[in-house]
């Protein structure tokens, strides 16, 4: 059904959009982009002095009347927060998807905590990641009527077979190497599976502040021989690393200013690529992976018991492919990029109908 509403995206300054999910939203959800920065901002993190924000809203009025917009979708919550009080002097509809760091960084939370309980009144609609974001939105006091749970989804068009291989040896970690991320603790976990299954290889892809960090303690373990470092790869490239994987591992944790994962779309990735998933209880990672029929969770820290689930599925590869064709039959359908835009866009469309 063709909408008949037209969409700002409000998107955040800096950040490189190529082949991520806001890619996604530029190219299926929007009438037209605009920054944050283009806003003016009311007394949060940055406020405007009085005659530069007359200036920046009558700008923006123009811009958002020129192009007929409908509805502002604001990309993550701090955003959102950030432009309230904007569309609620100008009667402009408002949706909101929340990521993880908006809702978890302690000092967000703190920060935009007044006004993510009035977005919550206010937006038509807010996109969470996983029942533990929302779970995060009653705690801190927000309304629930207009939040709905919708992933980013994953690229069907590169992840897209059943790439499992009986004859890998070798286990994947894909991430930034940033301590939410826990890469210290899959390096920790796959020195445990050492000790019972020592042909195994860990597969390393990202970059990060805490890369260095990662190399010296594989050099301290003495496993440098089975650790491969392979910096920032594309989709294609990671799809090609796991055809030659038996499993993704990821490690996720609560950081020391409380940033947390929303659902990392790595996760996904691998299920609709036919692997099986080791992964930490952490944010949206339970409510995608049902332990032991699609992979194995273990409580954050835990890397022993990370390390005996890799020694599992490396000696049981029959069990591994098992895990992956399950896998891979939940998100097939579900949790692709365009199931997950078509079903944002149904949400859309039902409120502003409203």
């Amino acid at each position: 059904m063709k909408r008949n509403y037209r969409i700002a995206l409000v998107l955040p300054n800096n950040i490189a959009y190529s082949g991520t999910f806001l890619e996604s939203h530029i190219n299926h959800l929007a009438t037209i982009s605009t920054f944050s920065s283009e806003y003016p901002l009311y007394g949060v993190s940055n406020p405007l002095k009085k005659g530069y924000r007359y200036f920046k809203e009558k700008l923006m009025l123009y811009k958002l009347r020129r192009n007929r917009i409908d509805i502002l979708l604001a990309e993550f919550g701090t955003i959102g927060a950030e432009i309230l009080p904007f569309a609620k002097k100008y009667g402009i509809p408002l949706a909101v998807e929340f990521r993880g760091f908006d809702l978890s960084i302690d000092r967000y939370v703190s920060l935009y905590l007044k006004r993510y309980i009035e977005l919550s009144k206010y937006a038509k609609l807010i996109v969470v990641k996983s029942n533990s974001m929302l779970a995060k939105l009653e705690k801190i006091g927000c309304h629930l009527d207009n939040v709905v749970i919708i992933p980013s989804g994953y690229d069907v068009n590169i992840f897209n077979d059943n790439v499992f291989s009986v004859k890998s040896n070798a286990v994947l970690f894909v991430g930034r190497f940033v301590e939410k991320k826990g890469p210290t603790l899959v390096i920790r976990a796959f020195n445990e599976s050492l000790k019972n299954s020592s042909n195994i290889k860990l597969l390393m892809v990202g970059d990060g502040v805490m890369l260095q960090e990662c190399k010296e303690l594989v050099f301290n373990l003495g496993i440098e021989s089975c650790v491969n470092f392979y910096g920032v790869a594309t989709p294609t490239e990671v799809r090609a690393l796991m055809q030659e994987s038996f499993c993704l591992i990821n490690h996720s944790v609560t950081a020391s200013n409380g940033d947390q994962e929303g659902l990392p779309n790595v996760i996904l990735e691998a299920m609709g690529s036919g692997l099986p998933v080791i992964a930490t209880r952490h944010g949206g990672n339970s409510d995608i992976i049902v332990h032991g029929e699609n992979g194995f969770l273990v409580d954050e820290h835990d890397t022993q018991k990370a390390g005996r689930y890799l020694n599992n599925l490396f000696e049981n590869k029959t069990k591994a492919r098992l895990m992956g064709k399950n896998g891979y039959k939940l998100v097939k359908d579900k949790y692709t990029k365009y199931s997950c835009i078509d079903s944002l866009k149904r949400e859309l469309d039902k409120r502003m109908k409203s």
